[in-house]
């Protein structure tokens, strides 16, 4: 295992600091020699002498003669190197200093949607509405009402509140109404005609954010200028709102 160490030239005579580095993965040697002069044997290079031998003789040598090592140049003669060796043992591995962060948590999803008719109400003119009560904290999704008109120009006015009761914003949409002419709702027949109009006015307003609130209304109208009471007498309808989750 060959070793070089590294000798800065000062004048004729040299300070040296040394580090001897060998292919021994297990060990460097810092060698620090003072006072050594560079014979004619030795290559320079821009003021920088380079040395080899082998770590074994180097360590031989020094520990034989107590410290002392003699070397010969070329010419014969002797030089006295004093020398101080130091040894610094180096594991075999690096390990580098290394730490893991962890971060533990839950997701949980808690908002809720939840738009209902939370009140109804009738306003008649010759005419008898029946409408639920409503719960406005709890609220339904769907209600029954049940009008019958007295003669030409009667009419009820049935108004209705819309609530948004989860967190969710909601949109509204147009109301639609559809009307039947049986129970079963099998057939569908104009909501209007010469006799009798079912209308479903708009809502107001369509956007509900969390708590709010929107109404609407139908009305339901014997015609005034009628002048018969029509064959089928009785309409079924039904009112349809869409309740959508706000963009």
């Amino acid at each position: 295992r060959v070793v070089s160490f590294f000798c800065l030239l000062r004048s004729a005579r040299l300070n040296l600091i040394s580090l001897f580095t060998t292919t021994h993965t297990f060990y460097s040697y810092v060698v620090i020699i003072s006072n050594y002069e560079c014979e004619e044997n030795l290559l320079f290079f821009t003021e920088v002498c380079y040395i080899s031998c082998t770590i074994e003789q180097f360590m031989l040598q020094y520990f034989m003669i107590g410290g002392k090592i003699k070397m010969k140049g070329v010419n014969g003669k002797s030089v006295l190197v004093g020398a101080i060796i130091g040894i610094l043992a180096v594991g075999v591995s690096f390990a580098a200093f290394a730490s893991t962060l962890t971060i533990n948590g839950t997701a949980e999803l808690t908002g809720d949607f939840d738009v209902k008719f939370t009140a109804a109400s009738a306003t008649d003119t010759k005419a008898t509405t029946t409408v639920p009560a409503i719960a406005a904290d709890t609220g339904v999704l769907s209600f029954d009402v049940s009008t019958k008109l007295e003669e030409p120009g009667s009419q009820s006015v049935i108004s209705y509140t819309v609530s948004n009761l989860g967190s969710i914003g909601a949109t509204l949409s147009t109301p639609s109404i559809t009307c039947y002419s049986d129970s079963g709702k099998a057939t569908e027949v104009p909501c209007s005609d010469a006799d009798i109009s079912i209308n479903a006015g708009a809502v107001n307003p369509t956007a509900l954010s969390s708590a709010g609130t929107a109404t609407g209304t139908i009305t339901i109208k014997w015609e005034a200028t009628s002048e018969s009471i029509p064959e089928k007498n009785i309409r079924y309808f039904t009112v349809t709102i869409n309740a959508n989750q706000a963009s």
